[in-house]
């Protein structure tokens, strides 16, 4: 075995890294990786040399990939914590300690990590603030959040929350920032159909000279370039108080927060299975297929990019299964990171004056009575109460986020507003 040819040619990968010739080596572990993909060792090299030649999110994938073939690997385990700590993304190391730690072995640098990113042992009080699963707040009410910051994944409600919210003139509402071709449209005065777009229009120099977005390769990505937090904010200098939503920054929400330090934080999640049927029924019509083959459907999905994304991420099954991976590990990317508020799209669709409420008091403003009758009640998933949604469920969500899970059978929120 260990003359194999796949162990010298590890090997000589490891002799082109160790020269400092990290690209080549890459080249070298992703030709065995390519022949025997789910190799540890050739795994765990990959993601080394993918993170000296700057390639991060290649780095995060093969560490992933790694640890979920064999959660007691060592070395992968802290060279992936040493990876996400490098980037400033401790949000992330955090939850790769707490994830994997059980199958790691006691020791001294163990309990070194967990100390350094303040991650208690199993078993120790927390104190996390979570009242319930409709609204849950990090956050005590404070004059120190100027601005709101939306972030959820495309087709959660966004839209309809930051339409709310712009009915308060003492808010600068800017939908989307990142969305791509905003500055052509901008640029164009391209017909404003969504009625969403004003507040760019009004500031065409604004988004000739600051105006960036974020590539869909860099959804995982946890970390912002300069440029995008220049951008940010230039706009969160646009007022007293601002309001911008993103869908493609679940994975961003630190970087987001180091960027407008000054801004509540508010991670709105849809139902998975409502959210699962908004892409395969994008705009209320069905793809070509369904709903007949709705539990057996292998086609595309990729609407708002959720078919890469779920390529991205390894994926596998049908397209709702596929997209149940990606609803959770979204989430659970966003979860992470501890954003101020986290609120169930259900609950305010269903009661929208408390969740307002619970957003202005955390901004410690004055609520002022929006016109919430644009609002509609949350559409069911397709077939809610049909026993093939499961298994799916319990094979693809993690048990933390079954608790976004809404009962569409009395349509009536779990639990009470944050107080």
């Amino acid at each position: 075995m260990s003359d194999s040819p796949h162990v010298r040619r590890i090997k000589k990968g490891e002799d082109l890294f160790l020269a400092g010739d990290h690209a080549a080596a890459l080249d070298v572990f992703e030709a065995v990786l390519d022949e025997v993909p789910d190799h540890v060792g050739a795994l765990n090299d990959a993601a080394l040399a993918a993170a000296e030649t700057g390639d991060v999110v290649k780095a995060v994938r093969y560490f992933e990939r790694v640890l979920e073939l064999d959660s007691s690997q060592e070395n992968a385990f802290y060279n992936f914590i040493d990876l996400l700590v490098q980037e400033d993304a401790a949000d992330l190391a955090r939850d790769v300690v707490r994830t994997y730690r059980s199958d790691i072995p006691a020791s001294s640098e163990l309990t070194k990590y967990e100390s350094a990113l303040g991650v208690l042992p199993d078993g120790a009080a927390r104190g996390t603030a979570v009242t319930d699963v409709s609204v849950k707040s990090n956050l005590e009410p404070s004059g120190d959040r100027r601005h709101v910051i939306i972030v959820a994944q495309p087709r959660s409600g966004t839209t309809i929350l930051w339409k709310t919210l712009r009915q308060d003139r003492r808010l600068v509402c800017f939908d989307e920032p990142f969305r791509p071709h905003l500055r052509r449209y901008v640029l164009q005065e391209s017909d404003d159909k969504k009625q969403t777009m004003g507040e760019y229009l009004a500031r065409p120099d604004l988004i000739e000279s600051h105006w960036s977005t974020l590539q869909p390769f860099e959804e995982f990505d946890p970390n912002l370039v300069g440029h995008q937090r220049t951008y940010l904010q230039t706009l969160a200098a646009q007022g007293e108080h601002v309001c911008m939503d993103f869908v493609r920054c679940s994975a961003h929400i630190a970087a987001l927060r180091r960027a407008v330090p000054d801004a509540l934080i508010v991670h709105l999640v849809r139902d998975p299975r409502a959210w699962v049927t908004s892409h395969l029924r994008p705009y209320g019509r069905w793809m070509p297929g369904l709903p007949q083959a709705f539990f057996t459907h292998e086609g595309s999905f990729d609407f708002w990019r959720r078919q890469q994304a779920a390529q991205v991420l390894g994926a596998k099954g049908y397209a709702h299964e596929q997209l149940l991976q990606v609803w959770d590990r979204l989430v659970a990317l966003a979860e992470t990171a501890r954003p101020d508020l986290t609120i169930r799209f259900e609950h305010f669709a269903l009661q929208p004056d408390d969740v307002l409420q619970v957003i202005y008091e955390r901004m410690n403003l004055d609520y002022p009575s929006l016109d919430t009758s644009i609002v509609r009640k949350p559409n069911p998933p397709f077939a809610f109460d049909d026993a093939r949604w499961e298994p799916a469920l319990a094979r693809c969500l993690s048990p933390a986020n079954h608790t976004f899970l809404f009962d569409y059978e009395s349509c009536t929120p779990a639990g009470s507003v944050a107080a």
